[in-house]
């Protein structure tokens, strides 16, 4: 997600850049909230009606996620005069610019912050069969081809031999190396087995960049289809997974080590807080709404402090709400 315009007393402009950021906004738009859009909207044009152009507001009554889409359902509370008053609906996509007006929480400005900071997305995607392969590159801004392997003498009603088979897996091993350092994540893709095959002889540390899936061809439409199917967003939440994971696994092990550097519970972490101790504080995810979290969380940003949502969709999360679900690293130790 871009912030392009953060104002708490005014309008806040959005632009939607992954799927996951539309399941922010399903958590952060509120019944009553206004938000405002470049749309469309049916108008009588020569005695037929038509769809014109023009900037909405509404004020929502009604948020809800329709497949890949956000749905916002309201009356019109702004529009141009050629625009009939009634209700009016949104459905936000990926690409789409948002205004928002609202009385914002701690907690939902943070959601904005964290979902802003997944940018730089580079991602390597394969998409092969048993004939042939193609490899891009997967950015926020789109995708190029970095190029396409062909089985040598493949072919439907042509059988190259083993040889070739052989020497064509190679080629897409090759193929992948080549660029396996520009990228943290690979998506090796395509219907069959081959792709199973080219996951075995990759070596170890590529491995572990990758995620095996399943689409139903190659080429252009190969590589849309798995952008289309939300293979991207599934790296990005693996990716999120590890961070938080590793985090709370820090904390477990200095609790372990008795190293006075960690505090958890909200007593503790709220007087680290007043201190201005606190260098990293993690908050799950169940906590965000309330109101003494939200006044730590103020207190952090004030000296400083860096704020790490934890997610409870995977089992370090979970393991951390039961701990609570608030923590701190301290910059020292406080008595």
């Amino acid at each position: 997600m871009q912030i392009m315009k953060l104002d708490l007393k005014d309008r806040t402009r959005l632009k939607i850049q992954h799927h996951e950021d539309l399941l922010v906004l399903k958590d952060v738009i509120k019944t009553g909230d206004v938000v405002g859009k470049n749309d469309f909207r049916s108008v009588q044009v020569e005695g037929a009606r038509g769809k014109k152009p023009a900037y909405i507001k509404i004020r929502v009554e009604r948020v809800e996620m329709e497949g890949t889409v956000l749905k916002l359902l309201g009356p019109i509370v702004e529009a141009p005069e050629y625009v009939t008053r009634g209700y009016h609906s949104f459905k936000l996509k990926e690409g789409d610019v948002i205004d928002i007006w609202k009385d914002w929480r701690k907690s939902e400005i943070m959601r904005l912050k964290e979902a802003s900071r997944y940018r730089g997305l580079r991602v390597l995607i394969c998409v092969m069969d048993e004939r042939e392969a193609d490899i891009a590159l997967a950015t926020e801004i789109g995708w190029k081809m970095l190029g396409s392997i062909r089985k040598k003498g493949g072919g439907k009603c042509y059988d190259s031999g083993e040889d070739a088979d052989r020497q064509f897996i190679a080629n897409v091993r090759k193929g992948i190396e080549e660029h396996a350092q520009e990228v943290k994540n690979i998506i090796i893709a395509g219907p069959g087995f081959k792709k199973d095959e080219l996951y075995k002889i990759l070596p170890e540390e590529i491995k572990k960049k990758c995620l095996v899936e399943s689409c139903s061809v190659t080429g252009v439409t190969g590589i849309n289809e798995v952008i289309k199917r939300g293979y991207l967003d599934k790296v990005i939440t693996n990716l999120k997974i590890s961070q938080e994971t590793k985090l709370v696994e820090e904390f477990l092990e200095e609790i372990g080590k008795d190293s006075g550097m960690v505090v958890y519970g909200l007593e503790e972490v709220e007087r680290a807080a007043e201190m201005m101790a606190v260098e990293k504080l993690l908050v799950s995810e169940k906590l965000m709404d309330d109101e003494r979290v939200e006044g730590i969380m103020k207190k952090v940003e004030e000296g400083s402090g860096e704020i790490i949502i934890i997610h409870t969709s995977h089992e370090a999360g979970r393991m951390f709400e039961k701990l609570s679900g608030i923590a701190a690293f301290l910059r020292f130790r406080i008595e």
